[in-house]
């Protein structure tokens, strides 16, 4: 911590700050000093009501600034809302396109998904036609043998 020293109202006093922050401390101390002497005759031997003093005309003079700042603000916010406005505006609608090209893209992946299983599909019926037709061409080859067979045995009678 660093120490600064202040003259406010022709008293001394000593306070601890940041390192760095010296001169920003000086400096409002000068402005209270400065309140104080604005006072002038009007002082109290009251170290602590003269400082109170300063600090309600500090204060009053901190809320006419914001309120001044906030009755110019809206002009600015009334302004900036229009154009912030009109760039959601446009964010929006480019989101809708992209969200319009993407639900296109999704119904052409799933006419594309719905093809290959259909061809998928075909590909394995036809697999399956073809294990039908060797197991009839394995019964008809049995078939034959077992009519071979009966043949020779009525032929042997």
């Amino acid at each position: 911590m660093s120490e600064v020293t202040l003259e406010i109202a022709r008293r001394t006093y000593t306070l601890r700050c940041d390192p760095g922050q010296e001169d920003h401390v000086r400096s409002l101390g000068d402005e209270v000093d400065a309140r104080l002497r604005r006072l002038g005759a009007n002082l109290s031997l009251n170290d602590a009501k003269n400082m109170l003093f300063a600090a309600l005309m500090l204060a009053d003079e901190l809320q006419e600034l914001r309120l001044q700042a906030g009755a110019a603000g809206m002009d600015e916010v009334a302004d900036g809302s229009d154009t912030r406005i009109a760039e959601l505006e446009e964010r929006l609608s480019e989101a809708e396109d992209e969200t319009e090209r993407l639900r296109l893209h999704l119904a052409n992946a799933n006419a594309r998904l719905k093809e290959s299983s259909a061809l998928e599909a075909a590909s394995s019926s036809t697999e399956r036609e073809d294990e039908v037709a060797d197991q009839i061409e394995g019964l008809a080859e049995k078939l034959e043998r077992c009519a071979l067979l009966l043949e020779s045995a009525r032929g042997a009678h």
